[in-house]
């Protein structure tokens, strides 16, 4: 999936201009997610599956907000770092569980950075991909480590994420539809929609 389709994706689930209260400016805030969703972009590369999975859950773990980019703000009581709040432990220096990286490593808003932590959370959703058949909502709660008997706050928490990743493929695949119509009538010889034979 390319970076701009993800570009503009980011900016339909949380506006940069959300981001003024972080204190970043709009197109700050632009440029940088900008470096995320060309890391996105990057690893799941073929994948759109993958690119919106990890899309979602940057979201919904982060609000792609600088201060959780930075690894300034971290989760669960400081055990979770970056964009996709993996949890590493307190230390900086622990490892990130299925890479080679340090936990410092996956937060900065640079290109590198962002790109460990992309990489980081892609290796846990291909894991959960393969076991869950693909079912997002199975993906989401394995990712989360959110159980079936979990309260109803946290199954909420998985369905709206579910929910969105669902919407954001319907729309992909009904663009490459269009694509493919549109595509398909410029080779018949003309672009657009077929007029009525006037009877």
């Amino acid at each position: 999936m390319k970076s701009a389709i993800l570009l503009a994706l980011m900016i339909s689930l949380v506006s940069p201009a959300n981001q003024k209260h972080n204190g970043e400016s709009e197109a700050d805030a632009k440029a940088r997610y900008a470096v995320i969703a060309d890391a996105i972009a990057r690893e799941a590369e073929d994948d759109p599956r993958l690119a919106l999975l990890l899309l979602v859950v940057a979201r919904y773990e982060s609000t792609f907000a600088r201060s959780v980019h930075v690894g300034k703000v971290k989760g669960d009581q400081g055990r979770s770092w970056g964009l996709f709040q993996i949890m590493c432990g307190k230390r900086s220096k622990a490892g990130v569980p299925g890479t080679e990286y340090r936990a410092e490593e996956l937060v900065g808003v640079d290109e590198l950075s962002t790109y460990r932590a992309v990489h980081a959370a892609a290796v846990h959703l291909r894991r959960h991909l393969a076991t869950c058949k693909g079912n997002a909502r199975c993906v989401f709660m394995n990712y989360g480590g959110v159980s079936k008997t979990a309260g109803a706050t946290a199954i909420d928490r998985i369905e709206v994420r579910a929910l969105t990743t669902i919407d954001f493929d319907r729309q992909r695949k009904r663009t490459l539809t269009l694509r493919r119509t549109g595509s398909a009538r410029a080779h018949a010889g003309g672009i657009g929609p077929r007029r009525r034979r006037q009877g």
